[in-house]
């Protein structure tokens, strides 16, 4: 994402690694899904930490943060871009407790449909429409995400996409046990 005249990327938070069904160690707050946002809505800071101990990860989570990666990627802006602020040194800084409030909001899945709504490709609109549902039950899952026109440009091109999907799959144990003994 820009800053000054270059781009920069964050991909993914290694730090805070689990395997499905373990619970939470961290999170990144500009990505959390819906329903880890309502877990921890009226929390102090300590007890969101306390609450990450009984909120469990699952594939779902994975989706939505994929969701808002390809959001930010398609429009160039953080999917939580009002949650920014400047304080008097111009630090930019993000308002967590806001951003929490507005994913608990019961109207939310309208508001991320219009959202969607603005992105001109429908490729890519229909594959955010799958990621960036609020009940977790519906969201996508990463087998149903490849049957999506997005990735079907071409055989080669989604036999690449699959491939490197399943490199991914296969190296997530040895990844996330790597993760584990460097911090214990």
């Amino acid at each position: 994402f820009k800053k000054g005249r270059t781009f920069q990327v964050k991909c993914i938070d290694l730090d805070v690694c689990v395997m499905n069904g373990q619970c939470l160690v961290g999170y990144t707050p500009k990505c959390m899904p819906p329903e880890l946002a309502r877990h921890l809505q009226g929390k102090s800071a300590e007890e969101k930490l306390v609450a990450l101990q009984t909120f469990l990860a699952n594939k779902s989570y994975d989706m939505w943060c994929l969701g808002v990666y390809l959001w930010r990627l398609q429009s160039g802006k953080e999917f939580h871009d009002e949650f920014y602020k400047y304080d008097q040194t111009r630090e930019r800084t993000f308002d967590e407790d806001q951003c929490i409030a507005y994913l608990s909001d019961p109207n939310l899945q309208a508001k991320i449909d219009a959202r969607i709504a603005t992105i001109k490709n429908p490729k890519v609109r229909s594959v955010l429409e799958a990621l960036l549902k609020v009940d977790p039950s519906v969201r996508t899952t990463c087998d149903a995400l490849m049957d999506r026109a997005l990735f079907h440009n071409s055989a080669d091109a989604t036999m690449g996409v699959s491939s490197s999907l399943q490199r991914i799959d296969g190296n997530v144990a040895s990844v996330q046990s790597m993760v584990q003994k460097a911090l214990t």
